[in-house]
């Protein structure tokens, strides 16, 4: 599988998935983030404890590619520290 068709596939499963997209409890940060260019409007919640980030979500509505970008980036924050 080329890098192309591997990026496209990690975008399509994030986007279709849903991985990530629920409103999370227990957050103490939230967000907003839009972009008016486009419209794509993303709340991003987060549970921090200690300085450390437990747990995360998202809510909104935008292209595969935001949707994508912010479950992935979610995946990637979990158990790091907010610096």
């Amino acid at each position: 599988m080329e890098l192309s068709e591997l990026y496209s596939e990690v975008i399509k499963e994030h986007s279709i998935s849903g991985h990530n997209k629920r409103h999370l409890p227990y957050a103490t940060i939230m967000t907003p983030g839009r972009n008016p260019s486009c419209g794509d409007e993303i709340e991003l919640e987060l549970q921090v404890e200690n300085g450390i980030i437990i747990d995360g979500s998202f809510t909104g509505v935008g292209c595969a590619i935001s949707q994508a970008s912010v479950s992935i980036m979610l995946d990637l924050v979990r158990g790091r520290t907010v610096e």
